[in-house]
Parts: C-alpha cells; structure tokens; sequence
C-alpha cells in the first residue's frame, strides 16, 4: 500500500458480536466477539491493519441461574475449553485462587493480531485497551494465553497469510519472552503454566500501569 503521513491516519476497531439461540444452556453463556483493526485516512481509502478475537463467558449466571459449573461452559467451545486448565479448580468450577477477584464474567482475549504494514504503533496494546474499556467493567476477569502466533496452528492457516508470521526470525525462547514481555507491562500476570502453555490474568481489583506510560509516544 502507499506510505503515508501518520498523522493522516485514523484506527479504528470494530467488534461483532455473536451469542447462540438454540436451548444449549453451555453455548447460551458464551458470547463470542470478532474485530477488525482498520487503518482511515483522510482521502476516504481505508485499510485492514489487524484482527481481534474474543469470547465472554458468562460465569455468574450460569452457575447461580442454570446450575452449572464452569468446565460445563468452557466445554461448550474448543476455544474456551483450551483455556480451562488455567481456570478451573478440581470442582470443576473457578479456582478458589480467582474468589476475592469477584468474578462474574471472564473475557476471553485469544487474539489481537496486527498486520505488517501497521506493526511499530502499538496498535496490538490500543486495541487491548479499547477491548477492556468496552468490555471488562467491575467484575470481569480478563484472561489471555500469550503465545507467539508463529509458533501456533495460525501459522499453517491460509487464512492469515497476511500476517506474514515467517518474517519472524527469532528464536522460539525469545519469541515466548517477548510476547509476554508485550502483556506484562499492561499488568497482565502469569497465574498458570503448563509447558509453553500460561494463562496470564489482569486482577480486575488492583491498579495497573497507566496506559500513558505504557503507550510513550503513541499515546494521543
């Protein structure tokens, strides 16, 4: 695509949101998000500068309205079940670890990717937050999987060809690093591991690095 003058450029992300209506009381409390990343300039041409993929999981509601435990809900779909070992307890239910958090509702966050062209502008953390403040209010845990796109299923998808993940040319351990390195200084924390498997939370109820500080320059 043409170079052109950042100032001249607007981003903007836009989510879509799926929920199930059939009568599957696990699929009922899944809500699933899609987003694109788009890059507006002034001339009225707009471009893809990334993807965004989430899911909200509606914890409290299940388990006060339906009786059902979490491992039934997370069992509703193959993504949010991968993300069960680090949430559930032996009861099947929310680790006792994640009580005083008072959590009603866990946000998935599976994916924020940034094409090429548009890496180097902290899109991936804006779109994070922009995620956070429309959906993580009082009392929703966010959760991610840091996990270098290279590494993973992605890189065989045709689909996210665009994404030019064979550009990367570091190692694995230091992609790993990275990538976290990335989620941490937002204030995401490592809270299980497995492997190169970890699920990193953000604890709804402490303070957490101002986005000023974390975005430098890029903040505007």
């Amino acid at each position: 695509m043409d170079k052109r003058n950042e100032d001249d450029v607007l981003f903007t992300v836009t989510h879509t949101l799926v929920s199930s209506l059939n009568d599957s009381e696990e699929y009922e409390h899944i809500t699933q998000i899609s987003g694109e990343i788009t890059a507006e300039y002034e001339d009225e041409i707009s471009a893809l500068a990334g993807r965004t993929s989430l899911y909200i999981v509606d914890y409290a509601r299940a388990k006060y309205e339906c009786g059902l435990t979490l491992h039934d809900v997370l069992d509703g779909d193959l993504i949010t079940y991968s993300y069960a070992p680090g949430l559930l307890g032996r009861d099947g239910d929310l680790k006792s670890a994640f009580e005083d958090m008072l959590v009603e509702r866990i946000l998935i966050i599976h994916r924020i990717e940034v094409l090429p062209e548009f890496r180097g502008r902290r899109l991936g953390i804006w779109a994070l937050y922009r995620i956070l403040d429309c959906f993580a209010p009082n009392s929703v845990l966010p959760v991610i999987m840091p996990y270098p796109l290279q590494f993973s299923p992605v890189a065989d998808d045709s689909s996210s060809a665009d994404l030019r993940l064979g550009d990367f040319k570091i190692s694995r351990s230091k992609a790993f690093r990275k990538i976290r390195d990335y989620w941490a200084q937002v204030g995401f924390e490592k809270a299980w591991s497995r492997g190169d498997e970890q699920l990193w939370i953000l604890d709804p109820t402490r303070l957490h690095p101002d986005r000023k500080d974390v975005l430098g320059e890029f903040y505007k």
